[in-house]
């Protein structure tokens, strides 16, 4: 899962879902943002990976980290950053992306560069 911004809010109600139902399956999440204010779920998210035996993977992003941040990742989501942090293309893998169109846009064309295939890809506009 990539999201953007407030691209959160569907995310979250997959991370809910798939942690309610004891899905066998990791989920990856990455999460970009300007600011660490902006990061409303955060607490929930670092309990539920916490609670969710290493099942919730999660990688926050942003533009404007605090100065002692060294829980984050710097700048944008790019290719480096989602080789970190997200699995290899595999037939198992589906790939959700959800934030501003630009941001969805770029991810998508960095994802195919990186070998997932487009029917493996869905986006929340």
């Amino acid at each position: 899962m990539l999201a953007g911004g407030v691209g959160i809010s569907p995310m979250i109600q997959i991370v809910r879902a798939m942690l309610n139902i004891d899905a066998p399956r990791d989920m990856y999440l990455v999460w970009g943002a300007v600011k660490s204010s902006q990061l409303v779920y955060r607490p929930m998210l670092d309990q539920r990976a916490a609670d969710a035996s290493n099942r919730l993977h999660v990688t926050y992003v942003l533009e404007h980290p605090p100065a002692d941040a060294k829980w984050c990742k710097v700048g944008f989501i790019t290719e480096s950053i989602l080789r970190e942090s997200i699995p290899r293309a595999d037939p198992g893998v589906r790939i959700v992306i959800c934030g501003p169109p630009v941001m969805c846009n770029v991810i998508k064309k960095t994802l195919t560069r990186m070998g997932y295939p487009q029917d493996i890809i869905f986006s929340f506009l």
